[in-house]
């Protein structure tokens, strides 16, 4: 539970972070390969906006929706017999997301899926591109 003035605080840093983020949807989970952009992009704003790990592990809830921002709340608030708080860091906060939306068999599928992906012949490099990312 944040003060108010933790919360203040923590709002104006959510709010430097913006900018990076420009009108993207707070990830929810749905679709499992899109932590990946999540997460770079996530980095990229707390590089820009001068944020230090420590303090961009409580803002990565504000980027979270639905299913993931819960699991995540959990997560962080969770005791596990001796074990407090299984997110402490914001090196495990990447590794629980990931570990919770990246599955082995959904990334195996969609190694298999760039692998027999082709070109179209009226399709220009750049198109291919951006339909190919996440």
């Amino acid at each position: 539970m944040y003060t108010p003035k933790e919360a203040q605080r923590s709002q104006r840093l959510n709010k430097r972070v913006d900018g990076a983020f420009h009108g993207q949807q707070p990830f929810a989970g749905a679709l499992p390969l899109g932590i990946f952009t999540f997460l770079a992009t996530f980095r990229r704003a707390c590089d820009t906006a001068g944020l230090t790990q420590g303090q961009a592990l409580p803002l990565m809830v504000f980027r979270l929706a639905g299913n993931a921002e819960m699991a995540f709340c959990g997560a962080l608030n969770s005791t596990l017999g001796r074990k407090r708080y299984p997110i402490r860091t914001y090196g495990d906060a990447v590794n629980w997301l990931l570990s919770k939306t990246a599955l082995h068999a959904t990334m195996a599928n969609a190694y298999q899926d760039i692998l027999t992906m082709k070109q179209q012949d009226s399709e220009a490099p750049t198109v291919f591109v951006c339909s190919t990312t996440i």
